[in-house]
């Protein structure tokens, strides 16, 4: 049925990697065991600027948010007994953006 354990009262099935203690048993998982990876993202900008006259200039501006586009996936649920138990649901960082900006000043 998509759950990650064997239904209370039932034996465990083959390749079953995760148990429900028993009532009144501690449980063998530690604190947040289904962590996923680092999260990995890195916000750039660049600007010119030239001097056209005296009091005049031009600006030209690229801001880039999460530069290397790598997701960062985010688990739906890791609740053992959920249905969505281990699947990926998301991200958590959205993707790349550009953004290109030009300013003239006097």
């Amino acid at each position: 049925d998509g759950r990650g354990v064997a239904g209370d009262g039932q034996a465990p099935f083959a390749g079953q990697a995760f148990f429900n203690p028993g009532a009144g048993e501690l449980g063998s998982l530690q604190r947040r065991a289904f962590s996923g990876p680092w999260l990995f993202s890195w916000d750039m900008g660049l600007q010119k600027r030239t001097q056209i006259r005296e009091r005049h200039s031009l600006e030209i501006r690229m801001e880039v948010s999460n530069l290397p586009n790598h997701p960062a996936f985010l688990a739906a649920d890791s609740n053992i007994n959920s249905t969505r138990f281990g699947l990926i649901g998301s991200t958590l960082n959205g993707r790349r953006q550009i953004q290109f900006g030009a300013y003239y000043r006097f």
